[in-house]
């Protein structure tokens, strides 16, 4: 038996472990002698092993530790460099900013520079205008002052000159002026009376009928005349009058053409060229005639759908009564046939489908040439529901034109505007889509056409 080392009970010798403290006993110590004055002391390997272990797992969570610190840092680290790369390119971003701010800048300043030297140079105009017109008005003054002396002189040598002599006025007499834009005045014969008389009673015709047509905000005054030389070969709206000779007595749906204009400029404002040109034109034959079925009591089907017969025999030097055949100027119906051979105007060149659309430069882009499609195409719209609901769904689409609609957009306006006076499955509309169809205005549009139903 043995002293264990720790507890100091009793164990065996051969024992490598204390049965009473659990502790283990190395074999390789030495012995304890019994009231020996030995010292020794023993280590408990279970807690050597411990702290063994724990150093080990000390050290496992440092290294944990220290690699995700060092990985943090490398993130960060690239983090900052992407960073770098981002704001170096924003830096560029904005310096291209910059500059195209600078560049704009100096062009407002171009700009500013212009137009201040535009306003010098109108200034200027203005100045030279007043001082025009203050010469001018000094001469009225000074011929005024001339005249006046004339007529005090005459009165005095007619006081001084027995009665029943001396200077006799000439007997005055009534003109008329004619030309444009130089005028001059001519003596009223009972010939120019007349065709005066009547070219303005074609204008009021026109004017009250197209007050009519349209909304009240657009009602006008009767459209006065300028009465031309009787040999002018041309009839024409200016801008604020209808520029006619004589013979337009005789023509009135040309009055009527020339007086749309008035109202087709007012409203909707077609530039007059291309195909916003030739709708603008369209819209001054169609107004025309139906105006002149207003005046003979004509319908769609019984009128002839032309414009102007006899006004073929006046553009080449014929009297227009008795000249026959009385050729017109336009065929709504079919385009293109109003006249053909003619020695001073050949064969009539208006067309009535997309296919023949003419895209040259003469006569503005074609404008009275292929105003025969929206003519032809109004036609085919009148004849299916009758002249009256086809003039309410043109005038209220010419409500919703811009200066440079062309035949598509007028199409989809006329369309539009049958939906909202009649209803989207009406006949009206199946009549205005057809009709575009017909003169190949909707071939190209049809799906959206039919995708808007």
């Amino acid at each position: 038996m043995k002293p264990c080392p720790f507890c100091k009970e009793d164990i065996h010798d051969e024992a490598v472990k204390c049965k009473h403290c659990f502790s283990t006993i190395d074999p390789k110590l030495p012995k304890f002698e019994p009231g020996s004055r030995q010292v020794v002391y023993f280590v408990d390997q279970d807690l050597v092993r411990f702290v063994k272990a724990a150093v080990g797992v000390v050290s496992l969570v440092v290294a944990i530790v220290a690699f995700g610190f060092g990985f943090n840092l490398w993130l960060g680290a690239s983090s900052v460099e992407t960073m770098k790369d981002k704001v170096a390119k924003h830096v560029e971003r904005v310096e291209a900013h910059a500059t195209t701010l600078q560049s704009k800048a100096e062009s407002i300043a171009l700009l500013e520079t212009k137009a201040a030297k535009a306003e010098r140079r109108v200034k200027d105009a203005i100045t030279s205008v007043e001082l025009l017109e203050i010469e001018m008005r000094r001469k009225f003054v000074d011929e005024a002052r001339v005249r006046a002396l004339i007529a005090e002189s005459e009165t005095r040598l007619r006081a001084m000159l027995p009665a029943g002599t001396g200077p006799v006025d000439p007997p005055e007499t009534e003109s008329i002026e004619i030309g444009y834009p130089t005028k001059r005045k001519v003596p009223a014969t009972a010939e120019l009376k007349s065709a005066l008389a009547q070219l303005r009673s074609h204008a009021a015709t026109a004017t009250k009928y197209l007050n009519a047509f349209f909304p009240k905000k657009y009602t006008q005054p009767d459209t006065e005349i300028i009465l031309l030389e009787n040999d002018y070969k041309n009839t024409f709206w200016n801008g604020e009058k209808v520029a006619a000779p004589p013979p337009m007595r005789h023509l009135p749906e040309i009055v009527y053409h020339e007086v749309s204009h008035r109202y087709i400029g007012l409203i909707a404002g077609l530039e007059l060229r291309g195909q916003s040109g030739a709708l603008s034109e369209s819209y001054a034959d169609i107004f025309a005639e139906l105006i002149d079925q207003e005046v003979t009591g004509k319908s769609a089907a019984t009128a002839d759908w032309i414009i102007a017969p006899g006004a073929i025999a006046w553009l080449a030097g014929s009297d227009i009564l008795t000249t026959e055949p009385r050729l017109p100027l336009t065929s709504l119906k079919a385009p293109g046939t109003a006249y053909s051979g003619d020695p001073v105007l050949g064969d009539d060149k208006q067309i009535g489908h997309m296919r023949d659309l003419y895209r040259g430069p003469a006569n503005l882009g074609g404008v009275h040439i292929n105003k025969g499609i929206p003519n032809r195409a109004f036609y085919e719209v009148a004849v299916q529901i009758g002249s009256t609901d086809a003039r309410r769904i043109w005038v209220t689409a010419l409500l919703t034109l811009l200066p440079k609609s062309d035949f598509k957009e007028a199409g989809n306006a006329t369309v539009a505007a049958a939906r909202e006076l009649f209803g989207d499955a009406s006949r009206q509309v199946k009549a205005v889509r057809r009709a575009w169809q017909t003169v190949g205005v909707f071939d190209e549009v049809a799906a959206e056409i039919t995708a808007g139903q």
